[in-house]
């Protein structure tokens, strides 16, 4: 170092260039002990992920499956339970459509009946055709 620094003539002090060699030294260890510490922390990843995989889950699933068995076990109940509930929402729709007809009839016969009764006082073409018959 001292002979690159002579050669350069850059006047660097011996002084300043032991200083710079012991802060180049740091931190090449530095660097060396977290490279260390980073190959160590994939180790161990490494190894806790393979102690995780080789675990056996087996009772887990079983709990799982039987869980999921109950659930679609009260699923099915509870539709037969509510069936007769649609049957009867079903049922008071079709009476809903039902009265909704009937009022529509009821009106068709209420129009009918004033039109014909206006038609009769009034003398109106009713009254020429029975005179046209009657003659």
């Amino acid at each position: 170092m001292r002979d690159i620094s002579d050669g350069l003539g850059s006047g660097v002090t011996p002084e300043q260039l032991e200083a710079s060699v012991e802060l180049g030294n740091t931190w090449l260890n530095e660097i060396k002990l977290v490279v260390v510490f980073g190959a160590t922390f994939v180790l161990l990843s490494l190894t806790t992920f393979r102690s995780h995989r080789e675990y056996d889950f087996s009772d887990e699933r079983a709990k799982a499956i039987e869980h999921k068995a109950g659930s679609l076990d009260l699923v099915e109940r509870v539709r037969d339970f509510s069936a007769p509930v649609g049957a009867f929402e079903e049922e008071v729709g079709d009476v809903d459509g039902d009265i909704e007809r009937l009022g529509e009839k009821l009106s068709d016969l209420r129009n009918n009946s004033e039109s014909t009764a206006a038609m009769v006082r009034g003398k109106g073409a009713l009254s020429s055709f029975f005179v046209a018959a009657g003659s």
